[in-house]
């Protein structure tokens, strides 16, 4: 898998991100987040990767932050029409990522003019995702 990560030239303060979410939420939508967050890490492990859409659907962050990012929903749409996997909030936002296998430029250059369409320049990266995870060495001994 590849992550792309598209950057709009706008700042979000994580405040006003944080700002916009709901301080409560129903029993069903956290069973809903529970559901695809498992979902994601399954379809991962098993590298089902047509679950991925399903999996990065959100109804505890996304909803509320998205009217923050001009032209979201078409961020989102355009990376799925050139082969995203799976696209999503980063973080508070700005930036939306995507997963994909092929086709990293197609999905980073539709991110980046959806944006443009919304008067907002972009840039992207392509990110290898990392296999190994974290290394721990023993260092020796100061002095000896």
């Amino acid at each position: 898998l590849k992550v792309v990560v598209c950057i709009p030239d706008f700042e979000l303060s994580t405040k006003k991100a944080r700002e916009v979410l709901r301080q409560e939420v129903s029993l069903k939508d956290a069973v809903y987040n529970i559901q695809r967050a498992s979902l994601l890490v399954a379809s991962l492990c098993k590298r089902d990767y047509q679950a991925l859409r399903e999996a990065v659907k959100d109804r505890l962050h996304q909803p509320y932050r998205k009217s923050l990012i001009p032209n979201f929903e078409r961020v989102l749409e355009s990376a799925y029409s050139e082969g995203a996997l799976a696209v999503f909030l980063s973080g508070a936002g700005p930036a939306i990522a995507s997963l994909c296998i092929e086709e990293e430029d197609k999905v980073g250059n539709a991110m980046v003019y959806a944006f443009q369409e919304a008067g907002i320049s972009a840039k992207y990266l392509s990110l290898r995702v990392d296999k190994e995870g974290a290394i721990f060495t023993t260092a020796p001994a100061l002095g000896g």
